[in-house]
């Protein structure tokens, strides 16, 4: 009884870290993505103030 007991627990505990790290992988895609937006804000506003031309910026990149 006790073997089964703590193989629904192991099982509970397994589907609780299944969610746990599809949140935590579903969050850090959304902080990476705006993370990768702010940057490419960043450096186009980078740009702009160099007043730089499209060719040369597509030296750059």
């Amino acid at each position: 009884m006790a073997k089964v007991s703590n193989r629904a627990r192991g099982t509970e505990t397994d589907s609780a870290a299944a969610e746990l790290k599809a949140a935590h992988t579903e969050i850090m895609d959304a902080w990476f993505e705006q993370w990768r937006n702010q940057e490419q804000s960043r450096i186009d506003i980078a740009f702009k103030k160099a007043r730089t031309t499209e060719q040369q910026r597509k030296q750059f990149a």
